[in-house]
């Protein structure tokens, strides 16, 4: 039997040791680091759409475009020419059973197909119709204009983010980007978003355009619905600039501007949230609105003659000044900013 002493760890081995307890250590840690970020709201609230079962998501022409499973029974098959909805979360409708969304509230007056889904902008609303209006037909289009209506997206692997015209990342970031939660968010938090002075602008010269080409073109009636701030009184919204809403008052288009059309009730009666989402009894007063046009549409082809327009609530809005101002829109077209 030897009495030789056991041998020792070489100097090489000992520093595999270390080094492999070095890369345990980072692989522990950035495992740690996914896990947390994953659980993490995304930097700046920006808006992002991740595929999942029951929610699918594809581009056309490169704009990012998603469908729930849950939102089929929004259109029923129609045996006439259908009117379309076009929207986000408000007139898509949020924890409002479907018989209680004012599309379907409307069944008996004509046969609406509701492609608005929640997260929409009007970027991906016009790639939905410019599909769905020229298959279909459509006697009349209703078009949601909203704050957030102007943000736009961008499709990076799986996922689409409303980086509202911020270039995405590229080379190596993109591909880092697109498989670690917390390369993800680390880019998110430095990114710079734009003001929506160009968005606005786009919105205007670009999506408004080619939706009232879309609609003529294919013998639809346009009737934009005007969604208000839920925050505050209906009353206060009416009256309230907003420079969006103000850029469509100076189209000639027929138009339903729910805040004013329903400042006299109480708005916590009829929301679901401070910020936009209706609750039934909300669904139910807009199914009242846009009943008589509804109507009209599914009756006689056409709008009601006394419908009035953006260009008349404009007027109206501007009856009080006391002086003229400039247009929202040259404003925006001279000087490149948004009106305060």
């Amino acid at each position: 039997m030897s009495n030789r002493p056991p041998r020792r760890p070489t100097r090489r081995f000992r520093w595999g040791l270390r080094l492999l307890a070095l890369a345990l250590g980072l692989l522990v840690g950035l495992l740690a680091t996914e896990m947390i970020t994953a659980g993490l709201p995304l930097p700046q609230r920006i808006q992002v759409i991740r595929e999942r079962p029951g929610l699918s998501l594809t581009t056309r022409d490169g704009v990012p475009v998603w469908r729930s499973d849950r939102s089929a029974g929004l259109r029923p098959d129609c045996e006439e020419r259908p009117i379309h909805v076009y929207g986000s979360s408000i007139l898509r409708g949020v924890r409002v059973p479907d018989a209680e969304v004012f599309s379907r509230r409307l069944g008996d007056d004509a046969c609406l197909r509701n492609f608005a889904e929640a997260g929409y902008a009007a970027q991906t609303n016009l790639a939905v119709a410019k599909e769905r209006v020229p298959a279909e037909r459509p006697v009349g289009i209703i078009w949601e204009v909203w704050r957030g209506s102007p943000g736009a997206y961008t499709a990076i692997g799986p996922a689409a983010y409303k980086l509202m015209g911020a270039p995405p990342p590229e080379g190596l970031t993109r591909l880092a980007f697109i498989h670690s939660r917390a390369v993800e968010y680390a880019w998110l938090a430095r990114l710079q978003i734009p003001r929506p002075d160009r968005l606005y602008a786009d919105y205007l010269d670009g999506t408004l355009p080619e939706l009232r080409a879309l609609a003529a073109e294919h013998g639809a009636e346009l009737l934009f619905v005007l969604c208000p701030s839920l925050s505050r009184p209906l009353a206060e919204s009416a009256t309230r600039r907003e420079p969006l809403y103000d850029i469509v008052r100076e189209l000639e288009v027929p138009m339903i501007d729910l805040a004013a059309e329903l400042a006299d009730r109480d708005v916590s009666a009829l929301r679901l949230d401070p910020c936009c989402h209706w609750n039934a009894d909300g669904h139910a007063a807009i199914a009242e609105l846009l009943r008589p046009w509804v109507r009209s549409l599914a009756d006689t082809g056409e709008p009601p003659a006394d419908q009035p327009t953006s260009a008349a609530i404009r007027s109206t809005h501007a009856a009080g000044a006391s002086s003229p101002e400039p247009s929202p829109s040259t404003m925006i077209r001279s000087s490149g900013s948004v009106p305060e």
